[in-house]
């Protein structure tokens, strides 16, 4: 059989639906690239090495002193490898410090350094510089702010 006479393979299109759902995961990952990208040069001001992972972690670690590596690297969203690195930066940074944790040493525990604590006011206005400059073109009655541990609650309860 020549190639113009085999039967065209078609796939059907996305309907308007699942376009509108395409494109609304694509603006959700656009607007969390453009948070970061923000982030890391507002926060460039803080130190040589805070980034906004490396801020995520900071806040993260104020809330929740003590936490695994492991949990660590889920709250923040992030893969264990991309944690150990993160934290190799921060700890050389002198921001936190890993020990074993005496039930499992193969657990590390993460946990801030005095100066580690003292950048927690800078990270926490540099972050709300960025977040006050991006929701400023919306009027006040659009803008809604739910808890953040409510809104990470509530997608970790959805069944997959």
């Amino acid at each position: 059989m020549e190639d113009s006479a085999r039967p065209m393979k078609t796939t059907a299109s996305p309907d308007q639906t699942e376009w509108a759902v395409i494109d609304t995961f694509n603006l959700a990952g656009e607007v969390v690239r453009l948070f970061r990208s923000q982030c890391d040069r507002e926060l460039r001001s803080v130190g040589s090495g805070m980034t906004a992972a490396g801020a995520a972690i900071i806040m993260e670690l104020e809330m929740h002193p003590g936490l695994s590596q492991v949990h660590l690297a889920k709250a923040i969203g992030t893969t264990q490898m991309t944690i150990v690195r993160l934290l190799d930066r921060l700890e050389r940074l002198g921001w936190v410090r890993r020990g074993h944790v005496s039930a499992d040493r193969r657990t590390r525990a993460v946990s801030l350094t005095p100066a580690g604590k003292e950048v927690i006011p800078k990270v926490r206005a540099g972050r709300r510089k960025v977040l006050e400059r991006i929701t400023s073109y919306y009027e006040k009655s659009e803008v809604c702010f739910a808890p953040n541990a409510d809104i990470r609650r509530r997608a970790q309860s959805r069944p997959s």
